[in-house]
């Protein structure tokens, strides 16, 4: 039993589990409510308020609990976003080929001529601001990378010998795809998508940033930056706060992947 731990631990897929379990409880322990005021505007750090107060006296670190939880809830949302329609973009591609394939190539690379952010401002100009629309516009912004890997991937597969015998007994491109393609690229698609939630991390975060995460004071990581950089001088922990909580929260996420990409091999 705790050899199984371990190896699952070790994989990266434990580390994954349980970062995703202190994201959905971190909420629950904040301290104090994070949209209400509990003290003096710019208290110090202190025992009672370990990250200070922010300018209209509300605790900051009940605010990085629940800003964590919120940011990351949106970038697992925009992440299962991409990888949805990055899969099924790469299959559609690599099933139908020829001109299918060429025109889907050429698609993406326009879509990945535009830098991501742009494209998910562009999106949400259209949509209007808010939480779920960060999300998808997010997700929306990179799901052509995926749509690369995974084709990348699935020609790599593709060439094995058991899906040359899967398709000689005559089996469907669907089954192939789903029962022998797919199944092969999932240690690819897992750590790619890690990837890509660290990068709708920082996308959602300028986005929030730039006062589009929807309701106002929200307690959101770039929102929080962004309120909290026009008093700098008198309170510098309201952006140095949730600026230390961003950094660590990709530096967590990459060596998630780092860790399922090596498990995989």
């Amino acid at each position: 039993m705790f050899a199984w731990l371990s190896n699952l631990w070790h994989s990266g897929w434990g580390m994954a589990a349980a970062a995703m379990l202190a994201v959905l409880l971190l909420g629950a322990l904040a301290p104090h409510d994070p949209m209400h005021a509990v003290s003096q505007p710019e208290q110090s750090p202190s025992l009672l308020f370990p990250f200070g107060t922010d300018m209209l006296g509300r605790d900051m670190l009940s605010r990085i609990m629940v800003g964590i939880q919120r940011t990351a809830l949106s970038a697992i949302a925009a992440t299962l976003l991409a990888l949805a329609i990055g899969i099924s973009l790469g299959a559609v591609a690599l099933a139908f080929g020829g001109f299918v394939d060429i025109g889907m190539l050429a698609s993406l690379n326009a879509w990945l001529a535009i830098p991501p952010l742009i494209l998910a401002l562009a999106l949400i100009t259209i949509t209007g601001s808010g939480f779920l629309q960060i999300a998808v516009a997010t997700g929306l912004a990179f799901c052509a990378p995926v749509a690369f890997v995974v084709r990348a991937g699935a020609l790599e597969v593709r060439s094995r010998l058991f899906v040359m015998a899967g398709r000689a007994s005559g089996a469907s491109t669907v089954r192939l795809w789903w029962s022998h393609i797919l199944p092969n690229l999932y240690p690819l698609i897992a750590s790619y998508g890690i990837v890509i939630f660290s990068y709708s991390i920082l996308g959602n975060a300028a986005l929030q940033f730039l006062g589009l995460g929807g309701e106002p004071g929200a307690p959101d990581l770039g929102a929080m930056m962004s309120e909290g950089r026009f008093y700098m001088r008198a309170a510098p922990w309201s952006v140095i706060a949730p600026g230390v909580a961003l950094t660590l929260i990709i530096l967590i996420a990459n060596a998630i992947a780092r860790r399922v990409g090596r498990g995989a091999h």
